[in-house]
């Protein structure tokens, strides 16, 4: 029977069967109670995938090495260590113009402070004014009263703005009229360390606002297996296999609101970008054993076909982290972190297929695809408690907070799929 040697990755099943040139290298293996037996590395491509949450897409890189242990009776015993890490990125971004009602953004929890605007235009003109007022996590206070009038005709414009900041927090205030176009806007911002109040009320055309999602995946598998080779029919190389796995999932989450508001007139001194941001993580690892078993068969010249698949069951621990934050030019505040654990037992299965060619120098190679899916992977889940206190009367808007939870988080579980396409190299000693 020809030798065949066998070395299992993480991301990729190489099966790097011997041609008739090399079987004194490999009969050599048979005459040592322990050897060395090749080692693969691995590049390709990985889409990663939670139904509903994301879908995110990036390289892939495995690696593994594996030596003879033993011969039980007739059947050689190898030990293999495998690894694999994936770095996937997924990112949205969706720009609107400022609607003519007002427009709201707020953190999960409210600060303490109020916003009241107004935004018209008559015949006489267009006409914006604000009050706004913090009383900050430590008690410390401040307010604005700012408001603008550009009587109707042309070149009447103003566009101002003013930030007063505490020791925690601050507030900000935007103010945009034009006499010529008839249009007025007003915005408002209360900000620290326990959130943030955005409104915005007037012109529609007087703000672009830009909502971005990013989505960072990193995973990562160690394995280490106990295989050995059987032949079935002359024609199949049958390769169980068993052992314990680690795995590594984190998830970071990044959703940022950036508001443009528009001054109106060439020669406005710039309003700084409103940046409002939330960042979730969620870091997952798990602990657990997999049972599989590969096929291997020669179908030309030094041409093989491999195809494997795997099923395990893991422990995993779970840990969620959130913060959200609020920039205006060198001002900002950030919220303390939110954390959340869980643990729970996930089912594992993976299905892999390839092709794999041996050169006549020994030079390896096999292209693969697999496909990995796991149970019970946790993720985060929003809820909406409460609805933000505002007012509108006419062109009058008033916005109140006083430190209600708007939303909250909690950890739920779902399936997560994953599959790629690799390029392997394998070396032999």
């Amino acid at each position: 029977m020809k030798a065949i040697l066998i070395l299992i990755s993480a991301v990729v099943y190489c099966s790097a069967a011997l041609s008739e040139e090399m079987d004194t290298t490999t009969a050599a293996l048979g005459d040592n109670p322990f050897a060395f037996a090749g080692s693969s590395l691995t590049f390709g491509v990985a889409q990663i995938s939670q139904s509903g949450e994301f879908v995110a897409s990036g390289p892939s890189l495995g690696y593994s090495i594996a030596g003879k242990i033993d011969v039980f009776e007739t059947l050689p015993l190898y030990v293999e260590w495998t690894g694999s890490h994936v770095a996937a990125t997924d990112f949205s971004a969706n720009t609107s113009s400022q609607d003519l009602g007002p427009d709201l953004f707020t953190s999960s929890t409210s600060p303490s402070g109020t916003i009241d605007l107004s935004a018209f235009t008559d015949a006489t003109g267009a006409m914006s004014d604000v009050t706004i007022q913090i009383t900050d996590s430590t008690g410390e206070i401040a307010s604005i009263i700012s408001s603008a009038f550009s009587p109707s005709g042309p070149e009447n414009a103003i566009s101002q703005f003013a930030l007063s900041e505490t020791d925690v927090g601050g507030i900000f205030t935007a103010l945009t009229t034009n006499g010529d176009l008839g249009t007025a806007a007003a915005y408002g911002v209360v900000f620290d360390d326990t959130g943030f109040l955005f409104m915005g009320s007037g012109d529609e055309s007087s703000a672009a606002i830009t909502t971005s999602v990013k989505e960072q995946i990193s995973a990562s598998s160690q394995s280490l297996f106990l295989s050995t080779g059987l032949s079935w029919n002359d024609d199949w190389m049958v390769t169980p296999k068993i052992g314990p796995v680690f795995r590594r999932i984190d998830r970071t989450r990044t959703l940022l609101t950036s508001i443009d508001i528009n001054e109106g007139f060439e020669s406005a001194t710039a309003t700084p970008d409103i940046l409002l941001s939330e960042t979730t993580s969620l870091r997952s690892k798990y602990y657990g054993a997999v049972l599989g078993t590969d096929l291997t068969r020669q179908f030309g010249n030094n041409w093989w076909a491999n195809f494997g698949a795997e099923a395990g069951l893991a422990h995993f621990k779970a840990k969620y982290a959130s913060f959200e934050a609020a920039n205006i030019g060198e001002a900002s505040a950030v919220t303390p972190n939110i954390n959340m654990a869980m643990t729970g037992t996930s089912k594992m299965g993976r299905i892999t297929g390839g092709v794999t060619h041996v050169g006549r120098n020994g030079t390896i190679m096999s292209v693969s695809a697999f496909w990995d899916v796991m149970s019970d992977v946790p993720y985060v889940v929003t809820q909406t408690v409460e609805s933000p206190n505002l007012n509108v009367v006419g062109d009058n808007a008033s916005l109140v907070g006083s430190g209600e939870t708007y939303r909250t988080h909690t950890i739920e579980r779902k399936k997560m799929t994953s599959a790629g396409i690799n390029l392997s190299l394998v070396f032999l000693f």
